[in-house]
């Protein structure tokens, strides 16, 4: 039952990464949080309706110890292998966590999530925030307050970005995740950024290949109209209309040719029908029984 809390990141792993301009958002806390506020997981969301969410669940500053991670360059496939990040994946499965909150495909909208997230708990909590690029092993893993960790992008290849997230997690674990279940309530944030996004910013700008055409080279090929509307200029027709123009198609002779015979038909019929001539006395004659009583 708690890896199948600890693992609301991983019930997307059989879904293949369709969005290529997002990356994975996760929280995991040991304090209850507001109630009107129990979000576990969500599929797809956009980076300010995520901060908005963030905020509302910690409004109560429910922690006495937050640990912000901000991981650059990362994709949700980097976290759903089977082998990545164990300490992190034991860390949520661990008694003492009471909620989380994730979202596999967070679109990014530009800004720094982690830094409006410890901006918001120092002014809104009073936390003091320690923000560190490097040099894990000095930071407090008990201590009260807030600890902002940026990490550097990851590398491209597959395997070494395994080791390094790995890596990671193993300094990680040593300060942080091993001292969470017997400390102070803690929330730990673990935010990134699209891949694409880092590559971006990586592309020099001398890199980019600007073309620069020179206008008078395409003087020579402009071209001279004047021979071709002289040319477009035609004598009018003066032939005969009946010359210039076939009224008697063979489509109207053969028309014209069983009109006639259709017509031709057709009198004969009429002719036929009216040169019939019947006696008045036809019609009194007695066809019945009794007629031919009198013939007998």
């Amino acid at each position: 039952m708690r890896y199948s809390i600890a693992g609301s990141l991983l019930c997307c792993a059989a879904v293949v990464q369709a969005f290529k301009d997002t990356s994975p958002f996760l929280l995991f806390s040991s304090s209850e949080l507001p109630s009107s506020m129990q979000i576990e997981s969500q599929q797809l969301d956009t980076a300010s309706s995520v901060l908005q969410n963030t905020k509302s669940l910690l409004s109560t500053c429910p922690s006495d110890v937050y640990i912000i991670i901000q991981q650059a360059a990362l994709a949700v496939s980097d976290l759903t292998a089977y082998d990545s990040v164990p300490h992190m994946k034991a860390a949520i499965a661990d008694s003492r966590v009471r909620a989380t909150y994730t979202v596999t495909d967070v679109v990014y909208e530009g800004g720094n999530l982690a830094e409006e997230l410890a901006e918001h708990i120092e002014k809104s909590c009073g936390k003091k925030v320690e923000r560190r690029n490097a040099g894990l092993e000095s930071a407090n893993g008990n201590g009260n307050g807030v600890t902002l960790l940026t990490f550097s992008a990851l590398s491209t290849g597959k395997v070494a970005r395994a080791e390094e997230l790995n890596d990671q997690d193993i300094m990680l674990n040593s300060v942080f995740y091993e001292h969470l279940s017997s400390g102070p309530e803690y929330t730990v944030i673990y935010t990134t950024t699209p891949i694409r996004f880092v590559l971006e910013q990586d592309v020099p700008e001398s890199a980019i290949y600007q073309a620069e055409f020179d206008a008078t080279a395409h003087i020579d090929l402009k071209r001279d109209f004047r021979v071709r509307a002289d040319n477009s200029i035609k004598a009018p027709d003066r032939r005969p209309l009946f010359e210039k123009y076939q009224y008697f198609t063979p489509g109207i002779f053969m028309g014209l040719v069983v009109g006639i015979l259709l017509l031709s038909i057709l009198y004969v019929g009429l002719n036929a029908v009216s040169s019939l001539q019947v006696s008045y006395g036809a019609f009194d004659k007695e066809m019945g029984p009794s007629a031919q009583k009198k013939q007998q």
